[in-house]
């Protein structure tokens, strides 16, 4: 019985190694930020917040296309190699620039950590679920396939119709107003209390 259990506890280990390592990955991740004190304060993430819906409702009004990540807990430094590094200050006009249709890198993906955009023109993973549109093309794929493999949240704006889509543990939901998108993303980004007003 207790080679049986060695046994079956290794089985489960290797089973289950991609899943644990990135719930450790992620215990220590949020304790070494709040050790070194690099977490993102809760009210510096209202204006990057607030900037992106502006970026995003322009955009859909102009029917340009967008794919912006929002890391949150789980790393996407693997993606990061993928992209070209911007580091620098969430504005609707960065994020405009970057998905204007003539630059470098508007068909890749947008990475936002901690308040800052970190990447621009990542190629993310595409979902291979049948759960989604025909009508739906890659970038739409795009945004499952990087939220069923991290807790991150995927904000996409359609080029052909102007529709904002939004991309969470593993679900796309469509036909987002800039209020919806401000009220979604501010209660999966901020960690508010029940009774904070953020109208």
């Amino acid at each position: 019985f207790s080679e049986l259990f060695t046994v079956g506890l290794l089985a489960l280990v290797g089973l289950f190694q991609p899943e644990l390592r990135r719930m450790f990955d992620r215990i220590s991740n949020v304790k070494l930020r709040r050790f070194l004190g690099t977490e993102k304060p809760q009210q510096e993430m209202i204006p990057v917040i607030l900037q992106t819906v502006s970026a995003c409702e322009k955009m859909s009004k102009e029917r340009v296309g967008a794919l912006i990540v929002f890391s949150r807990e789980d790393h996407l430094d693997e993606y990061y190699k993928t992209g070209t590094m911007i580091e620098g200050k969430v504005s609707d006009q960065l994020i405009r620039n970057i998905f204007f249709p003539k630059a470098a890198l508007h068909d890749g993906a947008m990475i936002i950590h901690n308040g800052v955009v970190m990447v621009a023109g990542c190629v993310l993973p595409l979902s291979e679920t049948n759960r989604l549109s025909l009508d739906l093309g890659t970038r739409h794929r795009a945004a499952v396939g990087i939220s069923e493999v991290s807790d991150a949240v995927v904000v996409v704006v359609s080029e052909e119709t102007g529709t904002i889509s939004v991309a969470f543990d593993c679900t796309l939901t469509r036909d987002y107003t800039p209020e919806t998108l401000k009220r979604f993303l501010m209660r999966k980004l901020l960690k508010a209390s029940k009774n904070e007003n953020f109208n």
